[in-house]
């Protein structure tokens, strides 16, 4: 009776082992919340071979539909006319996945950002990394503001540098009265000289 019992288990254990366990997982859809400037690159491994994809893609939300997903490399996008919101990424002979938009939702600090649900009937999917866009900062600073930038530039020689001005211009003074008549004469026009080049120099500014 005890060996039947065992034989029995034994059988059940070799039947469980047997069947193959299908975990659920695999099945669950890859989520990711995207931001628009970022790509996504999204990893995709065969079912059935070892075959191994990575797409590479952004989402805008606040594009219009045709242009929201943008995909790199050879691949194309195909849009569902009748939901405009489920995208399909296709090489050039089958579908590789299927990219849902499920609205917008709100993260950290007010922060929204567009959730995306992708699956496939043929590859498990799911995220390998982000990259940001390289931007760059320009600033325009106004004509204007670009004479309030050339003063403010000479305050710290004026500030930090008040004795060796007044000892440069009591030389010139020295020099220019030491010459007689044509010394006088110099030492008058060289502040009004300097004033015409001064204006000559903002008057290259355009001011608007």
């Amino acid at each position: 009776m005890r060996l039947r019992f065992r034989l029995a288990i034994l059988l059940t254990l070799i039947v469980l082992l047997s069947v193959p366990i299908h975990s659920d997982a695999d099945e669950t859809p890859c989520i990711i919340m995207t931001k628009a400037g970022e790509w996504y690159i999204i990893g995709l491994n065969g079912m059935t071979d070892t075959s191994e994809v990575a797409v590479c893609l952004r989402f805008d939300h606040q594009l219009t539909v045709a242009k929201r997903l943008e995909v790199q490399e050879s691949f194309a996008i195909e849009n569902d006319l009748l939901t405009n919101s489920i995208y399909y990424i296709k090489n050039s002979s089958s579908v590789l996945c299927t990219v849902q938009y499920e609205g917008v939702n709100e993260v950290l600090f007010g922060e929204t950002r567009a959730r995306l649900e992708i699956t496939s009937d043929n590859y498990y999917v799911h995220l390998i990394g982000i990259q940001s866009d390289a931007t760059s900062i320009e600033f325009d600073i106004p004509p204007s503001f670009q004479i309030v930038l050339a003063l403010c530039s000479l305050v710290p020689f004026f500030l930090l540098m008040p004795d060796a001005i007044n000892d440069l211009q009591m030389q010139l003074d020295t020099e220019t009265m030491s010459k007689g008549v044509y010394g006088r004469i110099l030492s008058l026009l060289l502040p009004l000289l300097s004033i015409a080049l001064t204006l000559l120099l903002l008057g290259g500014l355009y001011v608007f």
